[in-house]
């Protein structure tokens, strides 16, 4: 239980104001104990696929930052780098095409993000694609924020079903919400 604690904590820290959206561009968990942050374009963690590092560090040394990455319960992953580049493999099928949608529209990647359920979100500056099982006061804050002109930056999950979300405000404040898993209601949205 104090590991969930801790993990909780953790992720409230990042999701506040108190690191800024320029330090910390992405945190996620590897649903096996690990996790991955993304900082000034680099990687770095503990517990990540071996295929996962090998292609992060192809793209760190062409120069390509990395934006966001993701993880599945079943070891897949998704990577996004430089403007609109992306890797996958053993990703939802949903999240492949609004990868592929989103890229083909020359839309600048912001934040991937993939829950314990298999559950989606690609945030891009121009849109919001989601898919699969959510929870739903996630769909419903991230609705309620950007249907009041909130530009949501960032959506994270953490390994035991928890959910974060960072915006600027219509006054162009940096806000977050988050959840405790245990007092959620679950819905599937389908693809």
């Amino acid at each position: 239980m104090r590991h969930i604690a801790m993990i909780s904590l953790m992720f409230a820290f990042i999701a506040s104001a108190e690191i800024s959206h320029a330090e910390v561009q992405c945190l996620a968990y590897t649903y096996r104990g690990g996790f991955c942050i993304v900082k000034d374009g680099m990687t770095s963690g503990k517990q990540i696929p071996k295929s996962f590092i090998s292609w992060c560090k192809k793209f760190e040394s062409e120069g390509r930052k990395i934006t966001s990455v993701a993880f599945t319960k079943e070891g897949g992953y998704a990577i996004l780098y430089g403007k609109n580049g992306y890797r996958y493999w053993n990703v939802p099928d949903g999240l492949v095409k609004a990868l592929r949608k989103a890229h083909d529209r020359q839309q600048t990647f912001l934040c991937v993000a993939i829950s314990r359920y298999r559950g989606w979100y690609l945030i891009t500056e121009e849109s919001i694609y989601w898919g699969g099982d959510l929870p739903v006061s996630l769909k419903e804050h991230v609705n309620m924020e950007s249907s009041k002109g909130g530009d949501v930056k960032m959506v994270g999950f953490n390994s035991y079903g928890g959910w974060f979300f960072t915006y600027k405000d219509q006054y162009g404040e940096s806000k977050y919400w988050s959840a405790d898993p245990t007092k959620e209601q679950r819905v599937l949205f389908l693809d």
